[in-house]
């Protein structure tokens, strides 16, 4: 009966983890806005722990797809970049610390008009076991800015 008991808060635990992309990012929008007129670049970016879950690796994939099939002339001419980061990597420690990322995450970098305006796309972990409708949220946040 103990072990139902230490089970069950546990369980609960994982699953709000996986929910919320195995750990949540604590400044997902900053505020900034860039007309999509003015818009001079985007980034996709996917922010992962160096040991990832099958979600994390799913949408990771998805992003990518989206990214690289979706929008392959933005991403010809430079307009888009997609990028996976590690968190743990110094190198990636700027950016980590400015978005203030603790988990696995995707990004939206906007950059244009003289400003710099960042967005989570939150909506993705809900949807990481089901492709089209996970792909179909990226696009559209792609493209209100390309």
């Amino acid at each position: 009966m103990r072990r139902k008991i230490l089970f069950v808060p546990a369980l609960l635990i994982i699953a709000s983890a996986l929910a919320a992309g195995c750990g949540p990012a604590k400044k997902s929008d900053s505020g900034q806005t860039v007309p999509k007129g003015e818009v001079e670049k985007v980034e996709l970016v996917y922010f992962h722990p160096r040991i990832r879950c099958l979600s994390c690796n799913n949408v990771e994939k998805y992003a990518r797809e989206v990214a690289e099939d979706d929008f392959s002339p933005e991403m010809r001419s430079g307009k888009l970049a997609y990028r996976s980061l590690q968190i743990e990597d110094p190198k990636n420690r700027e950016l980590v610390d400015e978005l203030e990322v603790v988990g696995s995450s995707l990004y939206l970098v906007v950059e244009g008009a003289g400003k710099t305006a960042h967005r989570e796309i939150k909506d993705v972990w809900f949807y990481w076991d089901k492709p089209a409708e996970c792909k179909k949220i990226i696009s559209d946040e792609l493209s209100k800015y390309l």
